[in-house]
Parts: C-alpha cells; sequence; structure tokens
C-alpha cells in the first residue's frame, strides 16, 4: 500500500535536533515546519527525506542561503514553500538543480530582483506557480477614541 504521509509540526519552533527526528519517516511526502531550526544544519537534515514532495519552511534567524542547498537531494519536491526567510539571489540558485519543481512560494525579507526571478523560470522550466515576494509590513490602525470622548456634545 503506498500511502501519503504528512506532518505538519505544529511548534512554533523546530530545534536542528528535532529535525533529525524525522528521518525516522522516510515515506514522508508533505512536511510544514515552523522556524526551521537556528541554522542550516536542520535542512541539511530534511535531505534525508527522499521521499518528500511538498516541503513547507518558516525560516528561522539562523538560516543562510547555504541552508537551501541540501534541497537539491529531494529528487521528487514538487511543491516548495519559504516563509519569513532572508533568502537572497545566491539561496535561489541553489534551488536550480531540483528540476521537479512544479510550485515556489517565497516570502523574503530581503528584495529578490526580477533578473533573478526570470533567471529562475529559465532554470527551472516546470515550474508553473512562482510567486517570490517581501512580507508586507504591519498595517498601522487607527486606535478608536474612548466611546466617552465619542459622545460629547
Amino acid at each position: 500500500m503506498n500511502r501519503r504521509i504528512q506532518l505538519t509540526v505544529l511548534a512554533d519552533t523546530i530545534t536542528d535536533r528535532g529535525i533529525m527526528h524525522l528521518k525516522a519517516m522516510p515515506r514522508l511526502k508533505a512536511l510544514g515546519i515552523g522556524n526551521a531550526g537556528k541554522s542550516d544544519t536542520g535542512l541539511t537534515r530534511l535531505a534525508s527525506l527522499t521521499s518528500l514532495e511538498v516541503l513547507a519552511v518558516k525560516g528561522g534567524s539562523g538560516l543562510t542561503d547555504n541552508g537551501w542547498k541540501p534541497l537539491a537531494g529531494m529528487p521528487k519536491l514538487r511543491a516548495l514553500e519559504i516563509y519569513h526567510s532572508r533568502i537572497t539571489e545566491q539561496g535561489l540558485a541553489h534551488l536550480y538543480p531540483i528540476k521537479t519543481l512544479d510550485s515556489i512560494q517565497i516570502r523574503s525579507a530581503v528584495p529578490v530582483s526580477q533578473q533573478a526571478v526570470a533567471r529562475l523560470r529559465t532554470e527551472l522550466p516546470k515550474v508553473q506557480t512562482l510567486d517570490i515576494s517581501q512580507p508586507e509590513p504591519p498595517r498601522r490602525t487607527r486606535v478608536a477614541q474612548p466611546a466617552k470622548a465619542m459622545l460629547r456634545p
């Protein structure tokens, strides 16, 4: 039986050591994790999940562009979502070898040029969904005046 196995780590943060335990799930097809470790080590450990097809990562503060390089060892990865990251154009280059990707969504705090996005499209022609943007800044809302002040004549 070929069952699809999916895991979402609901904890706000998973440590690099915690990610190591995921290797016990070699048939895992989809994974969503928050704050993917404090360093690139966590993503390196994810590379052993060679059946993974969908990966959603909320980047941790210690992830660098080099952290994305091990994802090239995931032969079945089709969809990649990266949130709250600082991935730059150099980090995007580490995605070029993942020819199986058909969907990429990235929210990076670092601006990514249109040339880099165009190059990613060229390097990964199977990609149908490509959305790379900066997260929207928090909106400031006006604080309503106290009700008493609003009732004054």
